[in-house]
């Protein structure tokens, strides 16, 4: 499964590496990651709190979009580590509430 792909034999377009130093922009949707698990899990145990959890998925699902407009545009590299997790979890998170993809 690949989110973003990079044209290889164009080193300068070649943004999408998940060996770079993270950024400030990546450290920040790392941190929002954090901050939505930590509240999901909250609001599934409070009467699971579906309006909420919804709004705090479109929440990240918007910022990652964001980085992810970032990693296209910018000519400095910027790490996909953050991308990848955001999947990940999303994916877990609509499993969880039914909705199953195939792979």
């Amino acid at each position: 499964d690949t989110l973003l792909t990079a044209d290889a034999s164009n080193k300068e377009n070649d943004v999408v590496n998940t060996s770079c130093k993270p950024s400030l922009e990546s450290s920040r949707l790392e941190g929002l990651l954090g901050t939505v698990q930590q509240q999901v899990e909250l609001e599934l145990r409070n009467d699971f709190n579906t309006p909420t959890v919804l709004l705090l998925f479109s929440e990240l699902v918007g910022q990652t979009v964001q980085y992810m407009n970032l990693l296209l545009k910018e000519k400095q590299q910027h790490p996909l580590e953050p991308v990848l997790a955001v999947r990940e979890y999303v994916l877990r998170l609509l499993d969880m509430l039914g909705c199953r993809f195939a792979a």
